[in-house]
């Protein structure tokens, strides 16, 4: 069983345990517990990334993420697209962002890179 279901079972264990559901809550069950699941691997995905950047010594820095959110905006007139985006789950997202890093390294990371260091260190150090 993956941790975010664990924590989502405890809690409606929880929740039923005090009487804080009631009799309706079987039928919107499967669809609540997905939906929070959902939400747990996507807050634990984001905070393991934020640990694991806080805890890397080798001096690398994040340049981005990527969401659901990101997504919707980028697809807001799509409706397949939009349906797509809310069943992906955590791993699509990483496959999706991995992808993405590839890309953007082979085409864009290095000139970006350069241009923006210039512009910032070399030609003046930007205030913020």
């Amino acid at each position: 069983m993956k941790i975010a279901e664990t924590i989502v079972n405890l809690l409606l264990d929880e929740l039923e345990e005090h009487d804080l559901i009631n009799d309706e809550y079987d039928i919107i069950e499967t669809k609540l517990k997905d939906k929070l699941i959902e939400i747990v691997n996507d807050v634990m995905r984001v905070k393991a990334l934020d640990i694991i950047s806080t805890l890397s010594n080798d001096n690398k820095a994040i340049i981005t993420k990527v969401s659901k959110e990101d997504l919707k905006e980028a697809f807001k007139d799509n409706k397949k697209a939009l349906k797509i985006i809310e069943e992906m789950d955590s791993d699509d997202l990483q496959r999706l962002a991995e992808r993405m890093a590839n890309d953007y390294i082979e085409q864009l990371y290095w000139d970006s890179l350069k241009a923006i260091f210039t512009e910032m260190f070399l030609e003046g150090k930007e205030e913020g």
